[in-house]
Parts: structure tokens; sequence; C-alpha cells
């Protein structure tokens, strides 16, 4: 189900790479082997998906687009699950206004690139983990040779600009690579009413149904990409205009616990499909 090549991606784009390189034999004990003999640090989540699932998940290797609300929260868990390696991919810095939702913003890091800020993090998490920082915003141009190049085990959505968003769950699909996108997260606040699902099989969702039909149209897509969304009715009093950088025209206002959330869903979708070899949606 999963591809095997190891290559990272070669957009003609700076990289910043932090990596541990471990024997095999090494890594097995530490992150998939008798723990409790090495470093504990994984020894709850051995216990719930068993060594072969620490394994599978020290091998597997993924790519995280967007670092925000919901990229940042599904990255982590990620790491804490014992991926063996993540890229991160955003062009962003930390806003003050972030700091009400994502986990790389606080008043010590503002201004700081957002995929730096999670490097460290997940580093200090798991130091054996490798973490791929690209510090650049998603073209549509580069999304075929980036997951082409990469050597990705799953690919997480987690971008609201439009037309990167299709074009790299295109080239995804034409790939063959496992993908989980974020629907609107904005403008909703009812933890109840999020859900998994094929993007085909969404209901209730405006974002999720503007995505469906662009896919269909300008790509013929009809299934085959994981969705997070919502059935709850945004609150369209809760929006503000933008200056349309970035493939973005608009913004919802969100609160702590809801992008976060969608995060948690995302990362769950991995951990289970590549952790417990279970088809989720």
């Amino acid at each position: 189900m999963y591809p095997t090549p190891r290559t990272l991606p070669r957009i003609g784009r700076p990289a910043i790479v932090s990596r541990i390189r471990l024997p095999f034999d090494e890594l097995s004990m530490q992150v998939a082997g008798t723990i409790a003999d090495a470093d504990p640090w994984l020894e709850r989540s051995q216990l719930l998906i068993g060594t072969d699932g620490l394994r599978r998940m020290a091998e597997a290797s993924v790519l995280v687009v967007g670092v925000g609300g919901v990229g940042s929260f599904a990255a982590e868990l990620l790491v804490r699950a014992g991926l063996g390696k993540i890229t991160l991919l955003d062009g962003d810095t930390v806003d003050p206004t972030n700091r009400n939702r994502q986990l790389p913003a606080l008043r010590s890091t503002e201004h700081q690139l957002k995929v730096v800020v999670m490097q460290r993090r997940l580093k200090d998490i798991n130091p054996a983990a490798e973490v791929v920082a690209l510090p650049m915003f998603l073209d549509c141009d580069d999304c075929d040779e980036l997951v082409a190049r990469g050597g990705y085990d799953y690919v997480v959505d987690c971008i609201d600009a439009l037309q990167p968003k299709l074009f790299l769950m295109r080239a995804a699909l034409k790939h063959r690579v496992p993908i989980i996108s974020s629907m609107g997260a904005g403008g909703k606040m009812d933890p109840a009413q999020v859900r998994v699902s094929d993007i085909s099989e969404t209901f209730m969702d405006p974002f999720a149904t503007f995505i469906r039909r662009r896919l269909r149209k300008q790509f013929g897509i009809i299934s085959g990409v994981g969705a997070v969304f919502s059935t709850e009715k945004p609150d369209r009093n809760a929006i503000k205009m933008t200056d349309g950088s970035n493939y973005k025209k608009s913004s919802y206002g969100t609160i702590s616990h809801m992008p976060g959330l969608f995060g948690l869903h995302a990362a769950s979708v991995v951990i289970r499909e590549v952790g417990t070899k279970r088809k989720v949606h």
C-alpha cells in the first residue's frame, strides 16, 4: 500500500534539515523493541499498537503541508506516536494572532518561521526522529514533484489555499500516496460534529462541498481523498476578507480547540492506517 523510495523532494527551494541517523538495530530497540530496556518514552504506545506497530511507525515518512492550527497538532501527535521521519512544509512566520490556536505560536517565537519552531519542538520530543523543515509556501507547480520524489507513506494536507490544496490532492492520488485533508475548521465551535470520511462522503460542510466540486471539475476526481470535516454550520459573521496573497481571499474566526481537533483526527488516521494497517475511510 505504501511506496518504498526514501529520496527527499528536489524542488529548488531551501531546506533546513535536522537528522540523527541510527543503525536499524539501535533504532528498533529505541522505538520498536524492548522499550523498557532502552528508552521508555513509547512504552504506553507499545502496549496499544505493539512492537510491530511501533516499527512500522518508525520506518514511515509523512509529509505535513501547513503547520498552523491544524498541521502543528497533527505533526506533534505523529511524532509522539513514534513516527521516524516527518517533513514540514510552510513558508509562514509566527504572528501574534496565531497564539490562540497554534503550537508554534508563543510570545518568544513571534516572527520566526513556523517550520523551524516546530522542528526544534519535535526534536525535543524525539531526538531520534528525522525532521525536515521546508520554509516555503506550496505552489501548484511544485506539488507533483514534491510528492513524486518525497518517498512519503502519507500526506497530511493542512492548508486552506484552494488551488495548491487541489493540486496536492491530485499529486497524491497520481503517485498513489494516501492523503488526509483538513476541510474548514474556521467559524465553528462544536467538537462533536467533526468527522472523517472520503471526500465523496462529506456533507453539510461548505468548504468540503467546494473542494469536492472543484476536484471533479478540474481533474475528474470523485473519491480517494480522506477528509476531516465538520457538519456544523460556520458562523458567517466570523469572516474577514484578506488581500488574496498565497491563494487565500478570506479568513474565518477560530477558537483554540477546533483547529487542534482537526489535526488530532488527521493524525489519528495516519497512526491507525500505518501503525495498525487498518483502513479508516
